[in-house]
């Protein structure tokens, strides 16, 4: 699955998480049409509808992607301080809590490592044994590279990571902190791939690749 098709979708169905989020999105008002009558006219003239921006109160969980809270931020939300009863929120949710869930979707995150490596795939195993500090796999030794919001995200799956599994950069410096540690591999959203990431399948499966089964897919 390409890509811009993936994202597509994302935009599309107008979900939004990460290994699964949920969104409680506020509903937009609803405008109904209204007629006007001139002395002259034996029939109603719609006027087209028009409806008011407003803000709408969200909070979003440290774990939402750098990416998805720009767009959040610039779409007319404001954003609460913490998260309330009361307030629509975007968090994630335990895979098992969100198999019934209709206001969840699945976000996708891709194992990456700078392109010239030989290395093609790890199992899952390797990643959650190197989150517990054991070494196991390819990249043994060699700490999981992540932005905040990605920490956050897999620490609600997996739980904290032990001391020195995880190196933690801003989004915009991933790609070059990486590559000045090779061997070096990281977990980034998938729409944040970069031409000098090589995608590495987990588990056989892999999102760019045309055979890709999601529901196989364990970084989500």
């Amino acid at each position: 699955m390409g890509k811009s098709r993936l994202l597509s979708f994302f935009m599309i169905t107008g979900s939004l998480l990460l290994a699964a989020c949920q969104a409680r999105l506020p509903s937009e008002p609803v405008v109904t049409p209204t007629s006007t009558y001139s002395s002259t006219q034996a029939a109603a003239t719609p006027i087209p509808p028009t409806s008011t921006p407003f803000p709408a109160l969200i909070w979003l969980s440290p774990a939402v992607p750098d990416s998805l809270h720009q767009l959040m931020a610039g779409s007319g939300h404001v954003l609460a301080a913490q998260p309330d009863p009361s307030t629509p929120r975007l968090d994630v949710l335990l895979p098992q809590s969100s198999i019934n869930n209709e206001q969840s979707t699945i976000w996708f995150y891709a194992l990456v490592t700078p392109f010239p490596t030989v290395t093609d795939g790890v199992a899952l195993a390797d990643i959650q044994q190197t989150w517990l500090g054991a070494h196991s796999g390819p990249f043994a030794g060699r700490p999981l590279w992540m932005d905040a919001p990605t920490l956050a995200a897999f620490s609600a799956l997996w739980g904290s990571p032990v001391t020195g599994a995880v190196q933690v950069v801003r989004a915009d410096q991933l790609v070059d902190s990486a590559w000045a540690e090779r061997p070096a591999w990281a977990i980034v959203p998938f729409e944040a791939l970069d031409p000098r990431w090589k995608v590495l399948s987990v588990d056989g499966q892999s999102p760019v690749h045309n055979d890709f089964d999601p529901l196989a897919y364990p970084l989500k």
